[in-house]
């Protein structure tokens, strides 16, 4: 009987709540249910909350030395045949925190496989000081091969010179969901996920008053998730008594467990209005997909790819510019609600071929086999 690969995988688990931290428990969860592995997590607890996140301190240089530390214990514990270490992104701390792990991680284990959940790098290399650039690409040499999100999402290792590179798309529980039924009269839009400008949040109620002043459909639109600094809940209530909303927008919060599943399964159309530079994998799409919801999605990086080359939905065009583009696709989307149905069948067929647990835990199992 040949030995259990010994694989660590790297990165902070929930809290709090958000896209990578919960792919990253779900990937523990799911390559520990194989029995050919014995896994172990290598624990990041830089950023307690987002309203730190991507900040520099003093607190984030002594998690440094305690993360160093785990992986010594763990590597301590027995061998490392593989680390799966998640990308930090481009901001200037994840990518200090990237140069200063990744040589470490390589020097224990025989193998680093860098996981890009976050995602941007590629653009943001050419703005980084020469010194700064030099010592994020040595790091990623030490590497031996990289896991992206979708095809897109490989220009970012690429462009840190790396080579061995996957496309891997992640995945969500598919737990039961109700039945879908007709629009409400007027239909409930959702909009979810961290509130700020790179995901489109004041564009879209600009865009919500211009569709509404150009003669679109009545709708009602909810804003779901909690503001990303500095954004904040007194300026989009500013937003939408400027833009004379209150009538129509429902500023909701961060939801949760039962409560978030509810707010997917009220909404009759999901808008994903995001230009993040740093969006790698919109995992509210494909919750929105589970949930057989049509889409408003924009043709930013790879979200189009995301939710599939015949999605069931329209596409906003964040250029020339991101309002107008949002305007117009909440028109067309309000003109064809009864191609609704339609579409939110096709997205829900396309999430149970390509999104869920399943699907990623047997991709990822087989790559980790053959790179280990």
């Amino acid at each position: 009987m040949s030995r259990q690969l010994q694989i660590v995988v790297a990165g902070q688990v929930p809290p709090p709540v958000g896209g990578q931290n919960l792919n990253i428990a779900r990937i523990l969860h799911l390559l520990g249910e194989e029995k050919d592995f014995r896994v172990r997590h290598w624990a990041f607890r830089f950023t307690p909350q987002w309203t730190q996140g991507r900040q520099r301190s003093w607190r984030k240089l002594v998690e440094l030395v305690f993360v160093w530390f785990r992986l010594l214990k763990l590597r301590l514990g027995g061998p490392i045949d593989l680390i799966l270490y998640p990308s930090g992104g481009p901001h200037f701390a994840p990518v200090v925190r990237d140069i200063l792990l990744l040589p470490w991680a390589a020097f224990w284990a025989k193998k680093v496989v860098v996981h890009f959940h976050a995602a941007g790098v590629a653009e943001a290399l050419p703005s980084m000081s020469e010194r700064l650039r030099g010592w994020l690409l040595w790091a990623h040499e030490k590497c031996d091969g990289a896991i992206s999100l979708t095809e897109f999402g490989k220009k970012d290792p690429a462009a840190l010179g790396m080579t061995n590179l996957e496309a891997m798309p992640l995945a969500i529980e598919d737990d039961p969901v109700p039945p879908r039924s007709a629009p409400a009269s007027p239909p409930l839009l959702l909009h979810l996920g961290h509130l700020c400008p790179d995901k489109g949040t004041p564009q879209l109620l600009e865009a919500a008053r211009q569709a509404l002043d150009a003669g679109a459909p009545p709708f009602r639109l909810q804003l779901v998730g909690e503001p990303l600094p500095p954004y904040s809940y007194e300026q989009i209530e500013d937003d939408i008594q400027r833009l004379q909303l209150a009538d129509v927008v429902e500023v909701a919060g961060l939801k949760r467990g039962q409560e978030l599943d509810a707010a997917y399964a009220e909404a009759d159309l999901f808008i994903f209005s995001s230009v993040a530079p740093y969006e790698s994998f919109g995992m509210v799409l494909i919750e929105a997909m589970r949930f057989s919801l049509p889409l408003i999605t924009t043709n930013w990086r790879a979200n189009t790819e995301v939710a599939g080359a015949d999605f069931g939905g329209i596409v906003a065009a964040v250029e020339p510019d991101l309002t107008q583009g949002l305007a117009t696709a909440l028109q067309k989307a309000l003109e064809q609600q009864a191609s609704w149905p339609e579409w939110g069948q096709r997205n829900r067929q396309s999430f149970e071929e390509r999104y869920t647990l399943p699907v990623l835990q047997r991709n990822l199992a087989n790559y980790l086999r053959h790179d280990a």
